[in-house]
């Protein structure tokens, strides 16, 4: 009798389960919550994912938005170039750049590059001027190669302008950290073949 009850428990407690089984499959609400709950996690990567290259996107314009109007401003100049001047620009920059240009590595370089005149008549580049926001960060005549210089012809001169700094989206993610940015601008000056630089 005893082993009999032992059955029909067994075959209850089964039936039961069985039962209960049917109910949570058949509960389409139970599904979707559990779809959900696989589902989420990859959404919300992909969202974070998706906003942080936005930013970098938008990070990299606004480089190129501003460099070149940084170098458009510094060649208009019809008179010397100063360190009021400079400064200005300085200023322009992290005003154009906002939270992109507000890291502490933020730096950018305003350089004249001559082609001046010698009996030699040959290309030979060199440094007229340059000045950057960071100490040590002024370009020297050995980085001239580093950059696509156009051919100046003698007695002429550009303006280089250089602007590099990193930023670090407000969501970050370890595939998707902080962003790099370098960008430089070269351009003749307007008014004059090349602009003097004076206190």
């Amino acid at each position: 009798m005893g082993a009999h009850m032992r059955n029909n428990h067994i075959k209850n407690t089964l039936a039961r389960t069985i039962k209960h089984a049917r109910n949570l499959a058949n509960n389409r609400q139970g599904v979707a919550a559990i779809e959900f709950g696989m589902v989420a996690p990859f959404v919300a990567l992909f969202m974070i994912g998706a906003i942080n290259l936005f930013d970098g996107y938008q990070g990299a314009q606004s480089y190129q938005n501003a460099g070149t109007t940084l170098v458009d401003l510094v060649t208009r100049h019809e008179t010397t170039f100063g360190d009021a001047e400079r400064d200005n620009i300085f200023a322009t920059a992290k005003a154009l750049l906002g939270e992109y240009g507000a890291s502490g590595d933020f730096e950018i370089c305003i350089t004249s590059i001559a082609n001046i005149f010698d009996t030699a008549n040959d290309s030979t580049l060199t440094i007229a001027w340059s000045k950057s926001n960071v100490e040590g960060g002024e370009m020297s005549a050995a980085d001239i190669a580093n950059y696509d210089i156009p051919n100046i012809p003698e007695g002429a001169s550009v303006i280089l302008v250089e602007l590099s700094g990193s930023y670090e989206p407000y969501i970050s993610t370890a595939n998707l950290g902080s962003y790099n940015y370098s960008r430089y601008f070269i351009r003749r000056p307007r008014f004059l073949d090349s602009i003097p630089y004076g206190n």
